[in-house]
């Protein structure tokens, strides 16, 4: 989900090797673009996993944009893409 009544939010669901499932609903203070929220999701799952020792990540992007910028293989050419 990429908005909420107050802000934006996004939900972000991270699983264990074993199938355990954690759900977290993030709440946003400020409005973001569908491609903003899918960003978040990406930090508060490094941010909720790197402390604890996870060293693998496997994440489920929807947004191609977002994916491929991670991965390097896309560059923004237009300056509102990039902030």
């Amino acid at each position: 989900e990429s908005s909420c009544v107050d802000g934006s939010g996004a939900d972000l669901i991270l699983a264990s090797p074993e199938g355990t499932k954690f759900t977290y609903a993030l709440r946003f203070q400020f409005t973001a673009s569908k491609n903003e929220a899918e960003y978040e999701r990406l930090i508060a799952g490094i941010w909720i996993t790197a402390p604890i020792g996870v060293r693998n990540v496997y994440m489920s992007i929807d947004s191609k944009l977002v994916a491929n910028q991670v991965l390097r293989t896309y560059v923004a050419k237009e300056e509102n893409m990039i902030n």
